[in-house]
């Protein structure tokens, strides 16, 4: 029997554009005005647009989407996701015609979801859907089968009682006002005067604002500390009473620019004891020892302090507590033990040279990855002379004394392991030119046994830990880099 669970589905249809963008943005406070429909003690907003320009741009990403996802795996097929014939299904089995003759008409630009009272035995949740036309929006509602007499209620809301709309809705409503639809299971979330909601909170507002951007396709805000606190785990009590302390609620904004570089800027308020140290990073060095054919990217900056950081972030969880004891005899304990193994003192000598850029990326051969999918998949059999992922792990060197120390450090242990094993060779080799060592193994794929080389090696400027071949690239000077690529180029605009 079709009830009100099919205006369910619709809104299931509606949040599935969550997982693409659109070029076409809303400004912030748009986005957080149905807020004011939110439960103060919310711990999760999030709110969207909704509006055609906006479907019709999610509907040429998932076009190229697909486009891609049918050129990585040409030999399976990919079903062809479409959000409007989602959307007309989901119209056609509720109002008995398409999105744009039975929806679109009445339905707004925006739509929002709130949850609340976590520590309820029923967590509080708030559906809000603008709509333009209040009359063409009842009457769709009351064109679904077996739907009651609605009631008037408070502030112009007409009430449809949930229970007898099927089971979804047993212990909620549907309300109907001049400008919004709300779905709720929370009685008293019809606004009253005056409101209690998370719009007029002043932390909800400041964290919202500390987003970097004016627009955004879609917003959300997550109160953290609020939802650990309805959480009494004992487990994980001393981590609580942490992160409630010095951290605050988190805010996220999602957009996309050029119709093709997709954003997520999250943002988080903290004390200056929660914050941890970031710096950052300089780009020359990506563009310097990064191939333009890398696949995946990560560049970062001081491995050394964001240990430094770390440590001292556990520290201060562990003082908040009134325990350091262990804490502190453990990490001298660890420390002996690294410090014997590598004969350099930890973390001094160790990370100490580590406070400049870093990067780790990867790269893989498409068409050997893609013919060895097939080839399992078909349950057949496929050669490989190597194996097709590459990596690398490129410091920079803040004290060329030190990373050097640390690679024969290494190398030396990796000798000792390695020394009563048949499966890997470890042999002192020239690296690009630069001194290093070579470790020589096998990768089992489809029952061939595939050679596998990385080398570690330093050259005064970094250290690399990397494939062979890549790291002759690297510390060679190599092809030509990601400095040259478009698609590093353009990501760049987007920076922090």
């Amino acid at each position: 029997m079709r009830r009100i669970t099919l205006m369910f589905f619709l809104i299931v249809a509606l949040m599935l554009t969550l997982s693409v963008s659109a070029s076409e943005l809303s400004a912030v406070d748009d986005l957080a005005a149905l807020a004011r429909y939110a439960p103060e003690d919310s711990v999760l907003f999030a709110a969207m647009r909704i509006d055609d320009e906006f479907i019709d741009t999610m509907q040429a990403m998932q076009a190229r989407t697909n486009e891609l996802l049918s050129q990585m795996m040409p030999f399976g097929g990919t079903e062809q996701l479409n959000i409007r014939d989602i959307l007309d299904q989901a119209a056609m089995e509720a109002f008995g015609g398409s999105f744009a003759e039975a929806v679109r008409p009445w339905l707004g630009d925006h739509m929002s979801m709130a949850i609340g009272a976590v520590d309820a035995s029923e967590p509080g949740v708030v559906v809000a859907i603008e709509i333009t036309d209040k009359a063409a929006t009842l009457a769709a509602l009351q064109s679904l089968p077996n739907v009651p007499e609605p009631v008037e209620g408070a502030n112009g809301f007409t009430i449809f009682e949930g229970e007898s709309m099927g089971p979804d809705l047993r212990n909620g409503l549907v309300a109907v006002g001049d400008s919004v639809i709300l779905i709720t299971n929370i009685f008293d979330s019809i606004p009253q005067e005056p409101p209690s909601t998370l719009a007029e909170s002043d932390v909800f507002r400041n964290t919202l604002s500390q987003l970097p951007e004016p627009s955004y396709w879609g917003i959300a805000y997550l109160d953290l500390p609020l939802l650990l606190k309805a959480m009494p785990d004992p487990d994980s009590e001393m981590l609580r009473d942490y992160v409630t302390a010095n951290y605050g609620p988190m805010a996220i904004g999602a957009s996309l620019r050029n119709s093709r570089v997709s954003l997520m800027d999250i943002v988080q308020t903290t004390t200056q004891q929660g914050a941890m140290n970031f710096t950052p990073v300089n780009l020359e060095f990506a563009e310097k020892y990064v191939p333009a054919d890398v696949s995946m990217l990560i560049h970062g900056r001081d491995i050394n302090t964001m240990y430094h950081s770390l440590l001292g972030l556990l520290s201060q969880i562990a003082r908040f507590n009134g325990d350091t004891s262990d804490m502190q005899s453990n990490l001298q304990e660890a420390y002996a033990q690294i410090s014997s193994f590598l004969g350099m003192e930890f973390p001094d000598e160790v990370l100490g040279w580590m406070n400049s850029d870093f990067v780790a990326y990867m790269r893989f051969d498409r068409d050997e990855i893609l013919g060895l999918l097939e080839a399992s998949i078909q349950n057949k059999s496929y050669a490989m002379e190597t194996f097709p992922v590459d990596f690398a792990l490129v410091v920079e060197a803040g004290d060329a004394e030190l990373a050097a120390e640390f690679v024969d450090s290494i190398g030396a242990l990796l000798r000792i392991m390695l020394v009563q094993t048949e499966q890997a060779i470890v042999r002192e080799e020239s690296i690009g030119g630069a001194e290093g060592y070579a470790i020589r193994f096998s990768i089992p794929i489809e029952g061939d046994m595939l050679p596998y080389e990385i080398a570690l090696a330093s050259n005064g400027e970094v250290v690399t830990l990397a494939t062979r071949h890549l790291a002759e690239e690297i510390l060679s000077g190599g092809p030509v880099t990601v400095r040259y690529t478009p698609n590093f180029t353009e990501a760049q605009e987007f920076f922090l």
